[in-house]
């Protein structure tokens, strides 16, 4: 049973029906469920599936070459292909033979021909590219019956070079799926159907770690709480997820220690952090390869880039945006072993400083939900943070509309109603101070309080114009 994906599924099937040749791509990060989506809506449809073969580091590019081959010669036997077909030597060998098992099939019959996890097989200097360009250009976009979807977990290599292809494969594309991951609504969606009773601020607690991956939710366990999860996820000996970050970059990006690098010294920074500020930090210089980085990641959905409010658009912010790095990296990097870590921690100051700037980046992850709840989902947004050190102000998110008006929004992420006291008072004059001294004049401010269950009336209770709870961000 699927749980969500109520659109991709709609997008599949109407590419399945649409009696045309389909080159679609499919992309988004690791265990976010592309596999498993493709399996469920187009598996009455395989005429051939195969999935690349994670790269051995230790092997050159010919080996690697090889292996792929090798690995795509078994995938045609398993779909009827002749035992006896020699080994293949290019890909353009290759995908002949592909061709050959094709042409037994009616030309009435719509067929999937599902390549999983395809950057992997483009190893250096292998010629797969122009393979695959023409099998789609000779092959493919003649039979109206024939459906191509290529898939992978790095999305940089999908968007370069099918989506935004050059030469052979320019605009071949007949059809692009992202699959991000799962909203907060749709994660308790998911722990309903394995039986959780759990509230929204426990799943809220539990996306701060994991994010919205649905394989990660596969190993929660119903009569554990979220304290107990976390610890046996990451903090126990030999824990599920304890080589998961490292295989995270690993299973996308070849140089794979680099990009950890990278995403350790952005992380650092709740805000974010300059390319000058990364280039210090990494000793990565700040030329192409800098650039190239910055936005595999960003197409990634691991990073994003942002003008924080009222500063200049050449000089944008890079922040971590991923639950699972930022937790990996404040609390399970170096705590590995460390079992009843979480348990330890989970209502001291440590852990709750964590969840409120945690919090923060949960709201920024559900920025289409509170522009729903604020009655502004049709106006545009530019969502940016505001940090004025000579103020001592940092603004949790800011939304500028193209009404007129600029939304101060305040993320407090509490185990109860959140109260208002003279000090918060009077830091949210200084946030709007400060934010006054970045915006047009012709603007205005609102105030906006998200929290977990909602303000405690009192004397400062009307400070701000608008309050939304949990349930928004579940909506």
């Amino acid at each position: 049973m699927i749980v969500g994906r109520e659109n991709e599924i709609a997008d599949l099937n109407r590419v399945l029906n649409s009696g045309k040749p389909e080159f679609v791509a499919v992309y988004g990060r690791r265990r976010v469920g592309k596999t498993y989506l493709i399996d469920q809506v187009c598996r009455e449809s395989y005429a051939f599936r195969h999935a690349g073969s994670q790269p051995d580091k230790s092997k050159d590019g010919r080996q690697k070459k090889i292996m792929q081959l090798n690995a795509f010669r078994d995938s045609l036997i398993r779909y009827g292909a002749s035992k006896a077909i020699p080994k293949f030597t290019s890909w353009s060998e290759a995908f002949f033979a592909l061709e050959e098992l094709l042409n037994n099939i009616p030309s009435n019959q719509r067929y999937v021909v599902f390549i999983d996890e395809m950057p992997w097989m483009d190893t250096p200097k292998s010629g797969f590219l122009n393979a695959l360009s023409d099998f789609w250009n000779n092959y493919g976009c003649i039979h109206d019956n024939m459906v191509l979807i290529a898939c992978g977990s790095a999305s940089s290599w999908i968007l370069d070079n099918l989506i935004r292809a050059k030469g052979g494969l320019y605009d071949r594309v007949t059809f692009q799926l992202r699959l991000q991951p799962f909203s907060l609504k749709e994660c308790k969606q998911l722990l309903e159907s394995n039986r959780f009773e759990w509230s929204d601020y426990e799943i809220t607690e539990i996306y701060m770690a994991l994010g919205g991956v649905p394989y990660y939710f596969n190993y929660l366990h119903p009569e554990r709480s979220v304290a107990e999860n976390i610890d046996s996820l990451f903090f126990r000996k030999a824990a599920p997820f304890e080589n998961e970050f490292e295989t995270l970059f690993s299973s996308q990006f070849a140089h794979s220690d680099t990009y950890r690098s990278l995403i350790e010294a952005i992380g650092q920074k709740n805000i974010g952090r300059s390319r000058s500020e990364i280039e210090e930090a990494t000793g990565i210089r700040k030329g192409g390869t800098l650039s190239d980085m910055l936005k595999a990641l960003e197409q990634g959905e691991f990073i994003m880039a942002y003008v924080p409010f009222g500063g200049n658009k050449r000089e944008p912010l890079y922040k971590l945006i991923d639950p699972f790095c930022l937790f990996y990296l404040k609390h399970v990097k170096g705590n590995q072993g460390r079992e009843g870590y979480w348990k330890g921690i989970d209502s001291t100051p440590k852990a709750n400083t964590w969840k409120g700037l945690a919090f923060e980046n949960v709201c920024f992850n559900h920025i289409k939900q509170i522009q729903f709840h604020l009655g502004i989902a049709g106006v545009a947004c530019e969502a940016s943070l505001l940090c004025s050190d000579e103020r001592k102000a940092q603004i949790d998110l800011v939304l500028k509309r193209g009404d007129g008006v600029v939304n101060l929004c305040e993320a407090k992420f509490y185990s109860n109603e959140y109260r208002m006291d003279l000090q918060s008072h009077l830091d949210l004059d200084t946030k709007k101070e400060a934010i006054r001294n970045h915006m047009p004049k012709k603007y205005s401010i609102r105030t906006v309080l998200l929290t977990t269950f909602g303000l405690r009336r009192g004397e400062y209770a009307s400070d701000y114009g608008q309050v939304l709870t949990l349930s928004a961000l579940f909506s």
